[in-house]
């Protein structure tokens, strides 16, 4: 939750640039956390789209 504080900040700073940044690397990191769940078969059968 820091990264969500800090994007209110940056927000709220009106910096641009540093919060493309944060955005950047949280979904990065959002990114891989979902590639090792799928890595792993966690992601199987959740979700709205699951049959």
């Amino acid at each position: 939750m820091k990264e969500h504080e800090r994007m209110v900040e940056l927000l709220a700073a009106r910096d641009a640039a540093g919060l493309r940044a944060l955005l950047i690397e949280h979904l990065m990191h959002k990114r891989d956390a979902v590639l090792e769940l799928m890595k792993h078969g966690a992601l199987q059968g959740h979700g709205k789209h699951s049959a």
